[in-house]
Protein backbone atom coordinates (compact mmCIF):
# COMPACT_ATOMS: atom_id res chain seq x y z
CA UNK A 1 0.00 0.00 0.00
CA UNK A 2 2.50 2.02 0.84
CA UNK A 3 4.65 1.80 -2.55
CA UNK A 4 2.59 3.97 -4.71
CA UNK A 5 3.96 6.99 -2.14
CA UNK A 6 7.09 6.12 -1.92
CA UNK A 7 7.34 6.23 -5.57
CA UNK A 8 5.44 9.58 -5.87
CA UNK A 9 7.91 11.34 -3.34
CA UNK A 10 11.51 12.17 -4.07
CA UNK A 11 14.31 9.86 -2.26
CA UNK A 12 12.11 7.91 -0.15
CA UNK A 13 13.55 5.09 1.67
CA UNK A 14 12.46 2.00 3.62
CA UNK A 15 14.64 1.21 6.87
CA UNK A 16 14.14 -2.54 8.40
CA UNK A 17 15.92 -3.67 11.48
CA UNK A 18 18.11 -7.18 11.14
CA UNK A 19 20.85 -8.18 13.58
CA UNK A 20 24.03 -9.71 13.03
CA UNK A 21 22.30 -12.92 13.34
CA UNK A 22 21.19 -12.53 9.77
CA UNK A 23 25.00 -13.38 8.26
CA UNK A 24 25.56 -16.72 11.11
CA UNK A 25 23.72 -18.84 12.56
CA UNK A 26 24.89 -20.33 16.00
CA UNK A 27 23.74 -22.65 17.59
CA UNK A 28 20.66 -21.81 20.39
CA UNK A 29 19.66 -19.09 18.43
CA UNK A 30 18.77 -21.18 15.16
CA UNK A 31 15.17 -19.70 15.21
CA UNK A 32 16.06 -16.19 15.94
CA UNK A 33 18.82 -16.23 12.85
CA UNK A 34 16.17 -17.37 10.18
CA UNK A 35 13.87 -14.59 10.95
CA UNK A 36 16.85 -12.42 10.48
CA UNK A 37 18.03 -13.75 7.89
CA UNK A 38 14.95 -13.25 6.26
CA UNK A 39 14.67 -9.79 6.78
CA UNK A 40 18.22 -9.54 5.21
CA UNK A 41 16.82 -11.58 2.37
CA UNK A 42 13.76 -9.30 1.54
CA UNK A 43 16.33 -6.17 2.19
CA UNK A 44 18.21 -7.37 -0.66
CA UNK A 45 14.79 -7.68 -2.81
CA UNK A 46 13.17 -4.91 -2.11
CA UNK A 47 16.61 -2.96 -3.20
CA UNK A 48 16.55 -4.34 -6.50
CA UNK A 49 12.86 -4.41 -7.33
CA UNK A 50 12.89 -0.55 -5.66
CA UNK A 51 15.98 0.97 -7.53
CA UNK A 52 14.39 1.93 -10.94
CA UNK A 53 11.91 3.91 -8.96
CA UNK A 54 14.96 5.62 -6.81
CA UNK A 55 13.65 4.28 -3.15
CA UNK A 56 16.64 3.47 -0.83
CA UNK A 57 15.99 -0.14 0.88
CA UNK A 58 18.23 0.04 4.12
CA UNK A 59 19.04 -2.53 6.82
CA UNK A 60 20.35 -1.86 10.41
CA UNK A 61 22.10 -5.00 11.54
CA UNK A 62 22.58 -4.50 15.69
CA UNK A 63 25.19 -6.57 17.73
CA UNK A 64 23.38 -7.48 21.19
CA UNK A 65 21.97 -4.06 22.22
CA UNK A 66 19.85 -4.27 25.38
CA UNK A 67 16.16 -4.90 24.27
CA UNK A 68 13.44 -6.60 25.85
CA UNK A 69 15.75 -9.70 24.53
CA UNK A 70 18.11 -8.59 26.71
CA UNK A 71 15.99 -9.36 29.91
CA UNK A 72 17.37 -13.17 30.76
CA UNK A 73 15.17 -13.95 33.54
CA UNK A 74 12.21 -12.94 31.65
CA UNK A 75 13.46 -14.71 28.19
CA UNK A 76 14.41 -18.28 30.83
CA UNK A 77 10.57 -18.07 32.19
CA UNK A 78 9.29 -17.90 28.52
CA UNK A 79 11.51 -20.77 27.86
CA UNK A 80 10.69 -23.07 30.71
CA UNK A 81 6.79 -22.17 30.00
CA UNK A 82 7.08 -23.32 26.31
CA UNK A 83 9.43 -26.36 27.63
CA UNK A 84 6.46 -27.25 29.55
CA UNK A 85 3.62 -27.14 27.05
CA UNK A 86 6.04 -29.15 24.64
CA UNK A 87 4.18 -32.34 23.97
CA UNK A 88 5.95 -35.22 25.96
CA UNK A 89 7.84 -36.84 23.12
CA UNK A 90 9.63 -33.92 21.87
CA UNK A 91 10.75 -32.91 25.21
CA UNK A 92 12.41 -36.58 25.14
CA UNK A 93 13.79 -36.05 21.63
CA UNK A 94 15.24 -33.24 22.28
CA UNK A 95 16.00 -34.09 25.66
CA UNK A 96 16.85 -31.99 29.14
CA UNK A 97 20.46 -31.65 28.69
CA UNK A 98 19.69 -29.65 25.59
CA UNK A 99 17.22 -27.26 27.17
CA UNK A 100 20.15 -26.52 29.78
CA UNK A 101 22.47 -25.88 26.70
CA UNK A 102 20.24 -23.78 25.34
CA UNK A 103 19.63 -21.66 28.63
CA UNK A 104 23.52 -21.41 29.02
CA UNK A 105 23.80 -19.82 25.61
CA UNK A 106 21.17 -17.64 26.17
CA UNK A 107 22.87 -16.71 29.30
CA UNK A 108 26.47 -16.10 28.10
CA UNK A 109 25.06 -13.69 24.87
CA UNK A 110 23.18 -11.45 27.46
CA UNK A 111 26.60 -11.14 29.43
CA UNK A 112 27.82 -9.40 26.07
CA UNK A 113 24.30 -6.88 25.54
CA UNK A 114 25.48 -3.45 25.19
CA UNK A 115 23.74 -1.06 27.34
CA UNK A 116 23.87 1.92 25.15
CA UNK A 117 21.48 1.62 22.12
CA UNK A 118 22.88 5.19 20.57
CA UNK A 119 24.31 3.78 18.40
CA UNK A 120 21.51 1.42 16.89
CA UNK A 121 19.52 5.10 17.09
CA UNK A 122 22.21 7.09 15.54
CA UNK A 123 21.80 4.68 12.56
CA UNK A 124 18.31 4.44 11.95
CA UNK A 125 18.42 8.16 11.66
CA UNK A 126 21.43 8.16 8.98
CA UNK A 127 19.05 5.86 7.63
CA UNK A 128 15.97 7.91 7.48
CA UNK A 129 17.28 11.29 7.09
CA UNK A 130 20.68 10.48 4.94
CA UNK A 131 20.49 12.09 1.13
CA UNK A 132 22.65 8.82 0.30
CA UNK A 133 21.66 6.30 2.90
CA UNK A 134 23.83 3.12 3.25
CA UNK A 135 22.29 -0.22 2.32
CA UNK A 136 23.75 -1.99 5.03
CA UNK A 137 24.07 -0.50 8.71
CA UNK A 138 26.87 -2.64 11.14
CA UNK A 139 26.44 -1.55 14.78
CA UNK A 140 28.61 -3.23 16.77
CA UNK A 141 31.68 -2.93 19.33
CA UNK A 142 35.01 -3.26 17.01
CA UNK A 143 35.35 -6.60 19.03
CA UNK A 144 32.19 -7.70 17.72
CA UNK A 145 32.39 -6.53 14.29
CA UNK A 146 35.95 -8.32 14.53
CA UNK A 147 34.91 -11.49 15.72
CA UNK A 148 32.20 -11.54 12.99
CA UNK A 149 34.88 -10.57 10.06
CA UNK A 150 36.44 -13.38 10.20
CA UNK A 151 34.07 -16.06 11.31
CA UNK A 152 32.19 -14.96 7.78
CA UNK A 153 35.63 -15.47 6.01
CA UNK A 154 35.94 -18.85 7.53
CA UNK A 155 34.82 -22.06 5.52
CA UNK A 156 31.58 -23.51 6.38
CA UNK A 157 32.99 -26.44 8.22
CA UNK A 158 35.42 -24.69 10.24
CA UNK A 159 33.14 -22.10 11.26
CA UNK A 160 31.04 -24.61 12.25
CA UNK A 161 33.31 -26.17 14.48
CA UNK A 162 34.16 -22.59 16.14
CA UNK A 163 31.17 -21.55 16.58
CA UNK A 164 29.40 -24.75 18.30
CA UNK A 165 32.43 -25.65 20.95
CA UNK A 166 30.54 -24.65 24.26
CA UNK A 167 33.69 -24.14 25.43
CA UNK A 168 33.49 -21.06 24.33
CA UNK A 169 32.57 -17.47 26.13
CA UNK A 170 30.53 -15.25 24.37
CA UNK A 171 31.30 -13.20 27.76
CA UNK A 172 34.59 -13.79 27.95
CA UNK A 173 35.31 -12.46 24.05
CA UNK A 174 33.48 -9.39 23.69
CA UNK A 175 34.16 -7.42 27.32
Amino acid sequence: MFLPLLRKTHNSRIVNVGSKAGKLAMRGIGFYSVSKFGIRGFCDFLRSELEPYNINVSIIEPSTYLTQMGDIETTIEKLKATWQETPEKLREDLTETNLKRFTKILKELCKTVNPNVQDVIDAMIHGVTSYHPKSCYSVSSLKFALFFYFLEKLPLDIRAMFINDESLSYAKMFK
